[in-house]
């Protein structure tokens, strides 16, 4: 599918060029805030969007971080498909422009097989600074081998009394539920 000539990514209700493109007079910096495609408001461009990214009940933080990269993506499977653009951005002097763009085909990057994401459980306990680090495999296991390295962490953190834990969820992909690790951080019962 064919899209914009430059990258963009969608962050906190804003649809903003990646990097800097320019082409004969054409110069969009980095960070240019785009707010209309073809006539239409960003803002209504994403409700429609986040109407048609499934997620857990109205989780919409995750439809937002679905589209923070894959907006181009989204909006070609959800809109039209058009082959040029009419882009209205606000300039650095905080004037809005309109510029004409065709679309173009993307190159295809490599795409990150979940299997490269591939890790052993690691712990690392820092008393010093009295934190600790906890990178979770992916995929997550659920066998006694990992409940048993997750309780002698959690034995160490108690007797070494540190009381800062970072979980590194970094290609973490999800799915199994982890309600096993959860009782170490949650002290009551709740229901999802």
């Amino acid at each position: 599918k064919s899209t914009l000539p430059f990258d963009v990514y969608y962050i906190n209700k804003k649809l903003l060029v990646k990097n800097d493109y320019s082409n004969g007079s054409t110069l969009i910096p980095k960070y240019t805030e785009i707010i209309s495609i073809n006539n239409e408001k960003i803002s209504d461009i994403a409700t429609d969007l986040s109407e048609y990214i499934s997620s857990d009940g109205y989780n919409q933080t995750h439809k937002n971080e679905r589209m923070k990269f894959k907006f181009m993506f989204y909006y070609y499977c959800f809109k039209n498909q058009t082959q040029k653009f009419e882009i209205k951005y606000i300039t650095n002097t905080n004037d809005t422009t309109t510029t004409n763009f065709n679309a173009v085909i993307p190159n295809k990057e490599p795409r990150v097989k979940e299997s490269d994401y591939y890790k052993q459980l690691e712990r690392h306990i820092d008393t010093v600074q009295n934190r600790a680090i906890l990178v979770l495999p992916n995929p997550l296991p659920r066998n006694n081998t990992y409940k048993l390295q997750l309780d002698t962490f959690f034995v160490y953190l108690q007797n070494y009394s540190v009381n800062n834990l970072i979980i590194d969820l970094r290609g973490n992909t999800g799915g199994l539920s982890q309600f096993y690790i959860t009782g170490y951080l949650c002290d009551s019962s709740y229901t999802y």
